[in-house]
């Protein structure tokens, strides 16, 4: 299997991801009790549970309509796009992704393998990570579930795994 298949494969197990489908719906209401930032909604005019809500925006993902990953592996560069909810995977570099990955080809085939966790990869010497800084916590979460679902898949694909080992 080359990686362009894994690649498309990725995305298609992505797009089946119910965990990843409820995590991109952003929360809607309460979270706990009002806090000091319940106080700051009332003085600007927003509604009571933007003071308390888990996420910055209810109801809708900073993350859509944006390049999570840019992975480069070797020569191929390949970019990992939400858009209304749904992961699209692009060949050629982003703009302004979310995360940018520059790795070589036996750390990533490791890293899929579950040889590395993807947080000890990317602090690799030989890995370049850009990111952007302005996104909040819960969607760095997301869009390390994205790199993590990569592993999974392989979990659950003996033939794709195998296929991998050989790269």
């Amino acid at each position: 299997m080359s990686l362009d298949v894994f690649m498309e494969k990725w995305i298609d197990f992505l797009n089946k991801d119910e965990e990843l489908k409820r995590r991109l719906k952003g929360f809607k209401g309460f979270c706990g009790k009002p806090g000091p930032r319940a106080e700051r909604a009332k003085m600007l005019g927003w509604p009571r549970d933007m003071g308390v809500a888990c996420y910055p925006h209810p109801g809708k993902s900073m993350l859509d309509g944006r390049d999570l990953v840019e992975l480069s592996i070797e020569a191929n560069t390949y970019t990992i796009r939400l858009e209304n909810g749904k992961f699209d995977l692009r060949k050629g570099k982003s703009e302004n992704p979310c995360l940018r990955v520059k790795m070589p080809l036996p750390l990533f085939r490791d890293t899929l393998l579950s040889r590395h966790r993807w947080l000890w990869a990317l602090a690799d010497d030989q890995v370049k990570v850009e990111c952007d800084n302005s996104l909040p916590h819960s969607d760095w979460i997301t869009i390390f579930e994205v790199l993590v679902c990569a592993q999974e898949l392989l979990e659950m694909d003996i033939e794709m795994r195998r296929s991998v080992r050989g790269w």
